[in-house]
């Protein structure tokens, strides 16, 4: 089982940063990880200041947001243990992949909006470029949204083979941490017919039952939707999902609808739990 020992928590100070660190203190606890509080910045340049200028600067503001780190794990990670603090320099993006492959990052805990305060989108741009190209799971966590143990996690799939692998690794997390139920939802617009639609899922739970044998509490269920993110995002807020997983997509599809300003009808459908990505790779 691959555990989760590290976890990374991108901070840009906002109120939705402070959530997704409340958040990962408690699952923390939970899967007894460590956590690294992050900060990355561009360094500042200019061809009206000197190098040595250039550094001073730049140096005076690392320690200021060391200081600022520090008051955040005092005032929201005060009674937690094993809190670390990392200052990046660099690209915002760039600079946080790579820190998660050279430091070993299990997962990464963000919040879904940053300090633009966009909030008419389901996730923010930043956090959805994570889930799309981060090498590890990455969860984002909804404004004012308070860790508690999940009960159901629902995994958004389309009977592709490949999900098997996410699966796998899903199941295995969640035996050693959660106990929940594993939900596999699958939505289409119904365009094949119903012999079709059920052979479809009885060989995707064939496969299922073959890859995991006995292991884990899954459920499988098949639903009808003619604005697929839309009814996903419905389904799991009636049956009460404590965690939708879903397994990024750089094509076209339901999955980029979900950090779309307008889903349907000029109304944005807000991701209303956690939401977390598999890689690939994982």
């Amino acid at each position: 089982m691959k555990k989760i020992e590290k976890i990374l928590v991108p901070t840009d100070f906002s109120e939705s940063a402070e959530n997704a660190f409340c958040y990962a203190i408690e699952l923390a606890k939970v899967t007894k990880a460590s956590i690294v509080l992050y900060h990355v910045f561009k360094p500042f340049e200019s061809a009206f200041t000197t190098q040595s200028q250039a550094d001073a600067d730049n140096q005076q503001h690392t320690t200021e947001m060391l200081q600022a780190l520090q008051e955040m794990k005092e005032t929201f990670g005060k009674n937690a243990e094993h809190i670390s603090l990392h200052i990046d320099k660099g690209a915002e993006e760039s600079s946080l992949l790579q820190y998660c492959r050279q430091h070993h990052i299990d997962w990464m805990v963000m919040g879904t909006t940053g300090a633009s305060g966009i909030k008419e989108v389901a996730v923010g741009s930043f956090t959805a470029h994570m889930m799309r190209n981060a090498d590890v799971p990455v969860l984002a966590v909804p404004d004012n949204y308070t860790f508690s143990m999940p009960a159901k996690i629902t995994f958004a799939t389309d009977y592709n083979s490949k999900d098997l692998q996410a699966l796998t690794y899903l199941n295995s997390w969640n035996n050693a941490y959660f106990g929940a139920t594993i939900q596999l939802l699958h939505i289409d617009k119904y365009e094949k017919d119903k012999d079709a639609q059920e052979k479809a899922l009885q060989q995707f739970r064939e496969k299922v039952t073959h890859h995991l044998g006995a292991s884990g509490n899954i459920t499988f269920r098949h639903e009808p939707g003619d604005h697929i993110t839309q009814a996903l995002l419905q389904i799991t807020l009636n049956d009460k999902t404590d965690i939708l997983v879903v397994k990024p997509e750089k094509r076209e599809g339901w999955w980029n609808k979900l950090f779309q300003k307008s889903i349907t009808e000029g109304t944005a459908h807000h991701v209303h739990i956690p939401l977390l990505s598999i890689p690939e790779n994982d």
